[in-house]
C-alpha cells in the first residue's frame, strides 16, 4: 500500500478545485494532469491494475477512443483532434479521486470545511458586487441586471453554485449537528444569489435541488418546511427587484414567442442549426468540436425560421444544449454513450430514492444519491448548458465521480 503521506497533496489538490475552477480552466485542468501522474504513479508502483478493469474506466475509454477516431475524418482535424485527444485524463481524475478518499484520513471531514469556506467567499463576494457595483477583488459583472462575483465578465456564477449545490446538500446529512446547518444555510445562500445572478439555467438547476432536497428522505421535516417557506418569500422579494425579474421573466417570456422558440432566439437557432447537422450526418455527426466550423454553411442554414434573425445567430462556438451537441458532432453512435449514463443515473436515482421509503436503515448507502443527482443537473437534457468538450465543464462533471465510486463501494 502507498503511504497514505502520499495522498496528502492530492487532498490539497482536490480539496482547492472547486477554488481553482473560479480562476478559469487553466490551473483546474493543471491539477487534473498533476492527479493523473500521481494516480499512474501509485498504480505502477504497486502493481494495482485492476483500475483499469473498472466497468466506468472501460466505458469511459471506448467512449474516447470512438471521438478520437471521429476526428480523424472531420474537416479540421487539428482543433477536433487536440480537444478530445487526451480526454481521458477526466476518468483517471475521478479514479484519483477515489483513491485518495480510500486512503486520506478523514476526508470528508478535512474537505467539508474546505469546501464551506469557498462556497461562502464566493456567495459573499456576489452579495458585495450586488450591493456595490464591484466585488471584493475590485471585479464587475460589466453587465447591468447581472452579478457574476468573483467570475468576473464570465456570466457563469448561477451555474456553478447550482452545479456544487448537491455537494451542500450531502454534507449536511453527512456531517454531524450542529455543524450541518452550516452548510444548509450555504444551501439556501446559494439560491439567493443564484437568483441575483439572474442565470436562468442556474436558477432552474437550483430549483431542481430544492425540489431533491426536500422530497430526500423524512428526516428534518420541519427545517424543510421553514426553509420552503423562507426561500419562497425570498424568491418572491428578490424578483420584484427590477433588473432581476426583467433577466428573469420579462425576457424569458419574451423570448418564448409565443411557445415557438426554445428559451431563446440565440439559442433556438443553435439548437435547430445542430439538429440539421444531425439530419445530414446521422451515424458520426460533423466530428467533435466541430459546430463552430460547420454552422455558418449554407447546407445548416434554417429553413422557415420561426424569428427573423434565427440565421444570423445561428453560429456559435457550441449549440448550447448537451444532447443536441452530442447528436451534431458524435452522431448516434456518440448519443448511443449519453442515453447509457443518463439511464444508469435517472435508474440508479430512482431506485435508491424509492428504496429509502422501504428501509429506514440504509442512510448511508443513500449518500451517494447527492453524487448521482451532480451527475443528473449535468446531463439534463432539457435546459441550455455549456461546451461538453469544455474542460471546466468536463471538470465539474467528473468531480462528483470520484466521490460516487467510493461511496458506491463503501455502501455495499
Amino acid at each position: 500500500m502507498a503511504s497514505r503521506s502520499l495522498y496528502f497533496f492530492p487532498f490539497i489538490l482536490i480539496s482547492l478545485l472547486p477554488a481553482l475552477l473560479v480562476t478559469g480552466p487553466f490551473l483546474a485542468d493543471l491539477s487534473v494532469v498533476i492527479l493523473n501522474f500521481f494516480f499512474f504513479y501509485i498504480v505502477f508502483k504497486e502493481k494495482n491494475f485492476h483500475f483499469f478493469k473498472n466497468k466506468f474506466f472501460l466505458f469511459f475509454i471506448f467512449f474516447c477512443f470512438y471521438l478520437i477516431i471521429r476526428s480523424f475524418f472531420s474537416d479540421n482535424l487539428e482543433v477536433s483532434l487536440k480537444s478530445i485527444l487526451f480526454y481521458f485524463r477526466f476518468i483517471i481524475f475521478s479514479l484519483m479521486i477515489y483513491l485518495t478518499l480510500k486512503n486520506f484520513p478523514n476526508f470528508f471531514e478535512k474537505f467539508s470545511l474546505i469546501f464551506l469556506i469557498t462556497i461562502n467567499f464566493i456567495l459573499i463576494d456576489s452579495i458585495v458586487q450586488f450591493f456595490l457595483g464591484v466585488d471584493i477583488l475590485g471585479l464587475s459583472s460589466g453587465h447591468s441586471s447581472r452579478i457574476s462575483g468573483p467570475f468576473g465578465d464570465e456570466l457563469i456564477l448561477g451555474s456553478y453554485l447550482s452545479r456544487f449545490s448537491p455537494f451542500l446538500l450531502f454534507f449536511f446529512y453527512y456531517e454531524k449537528k450542529p455543524f450541518n446547518y452550516l452548510f444548509l444555510i450555504t444551501f439556501f445562500l446559494g439560491f439567493i444569489v443564484t437568483l441575483l445572478s439572474a442565470e436562468r439555467t442556474g436558477t432552474v438547476y437550483y430549483l431542481m435541488s430544492i425540489l431533491f432536497f426536500l422530497l430526500f428522505s423524512k428526516k428534518f421535516f420541519k427545517i424543510k418546511i421553514l426553509f420552503l417557506i423562507i426561500s419562497i418569500i425570498s424568491a418572491l422579494f428578490i424578483l420584484n427587484i427590477d433588473k432581476t425579474k426583467k433577466r428573469l421573466i420579462t425576457q424569458a417570456i419574451q423570448n418564448s414567442n409565443g411557445g415557438t422558440l426554445w428559451f431563446s432566439v440565440m439559442h433556438d437557432a443553435h439548437l435547430r442549426t445542430a439538429y440539421k447537422m444531425f439530419e445530414k450526418n446521422p451515424f458520426f455527426g460533423v466530428g467533435p468540436k466541430m459546430f463552430r466550423f460547420e454552422c455558418s454553411k449554407k447546407k445548416y442554414e434554417i429553413v422557415n425560421p420561426p424569428h427573423t434573425r434565427s440565421n444570423d445567430l445561428r453560429c456559435s462556438t457550441h449549440p448550447h444544449n448537451i444532447l443536441i451537441q452530442l447528436m451534431a458532432e458524435t452522431g448516434l453512435i456518440g448519443l448511443i454513450f449519453y442515453v447509457f449514463v443518463f439511464l444508469y443515473v435517472l435508474v440508479n436515482l430512482l431506485k435508491i430514492f424509492f428504496g429509502m421509503f422501504i428501509n429506514r436503515n440504509i442512510a448511508k448507502k443513500n449518500y451517494k444519491i447527492f453524487f448521482l443527482f451532480s451527475f443528473f443537473l449535468t446531463l439534463w437534457p432539457i435546459a441550455p448548458s455549456g461546451n461538453f468538450f469544455n474542460n471546466w465543464l468536463s471538470i465539474i462533471f467528473f468531480y462528483p465521480l470520484g466521490f460516487y465510486l467510493y461511496l458506491n463501494e463503501t455502501s455495499k
